[in-house]
């Protein structure tokens, strides 16, 4: 029977032979949480009153509270509408969503002053509000109690 030690030993020597790879490690985003590789990231504001998905196609944020007024409610819209704003990599500017799901509840929480990024899609929490942008168009939207932008 080969112990574990002499196996990890003969493994490490292979691999310690096999030289330099040819191809480059793949591009990986960095969800911010740890700097961990990530293709998404859900997370809550501290305050519970925002919540957010982004992945590399896009970023949803929904908010429960809110004390300024959506525009109004799309004629085709039957779903909820107001609450949650999205920006699609591919399009140009952020919209208001007509939603029949949320993107609220996520388990973590992006602390006051934290910021994820997945691909080129970025979302950073204050006290004040929480804001996305795509940082390769610089359009983006912020969300918070007293108002939203959309940019």
């Amino acid at each position: 029977m080969v112990s574990a030690r002499v196996l990890l030993t003969s493994v490490l020597a292979l691999s310690a032979c096999s030289g330099p790879s040819t191809s480059p490690d793949p591009p990986t985003a960095s969800a911010g949480f740890g700097n961990a590789p990530a293709t998404s990231a859900a997370f809550t504001s501290p305050s519970g009153n925002i919540g957010c998905y982004v992945d590399r196609d896009g970023a949803r944020c929904d908010i429960v509270k809110k004390s300024w007024k959506p525009p109004a409610k799309p004629s085709d819209c039957d779903l909820a509408w107001g609450s949650s704003i999205s920006l699609n990599s591919s399009s140009q500017q952020p919209m208001f969503t007509c939603a029949g799901d949320t993107v609220l509840g996520a388990d973590k929480i992006l602390n006051y002053g934290e910021t994820i990024q997945v691909g080129d899609l970025r979302c950073d929490s204050t006290s004040q509000r929480t804001r996305c942008e795509d940082t390769g168009t610089g359009h983006g939207f912020t969300l918070a109690i007293e108002q939203y932008t959309i940019f």
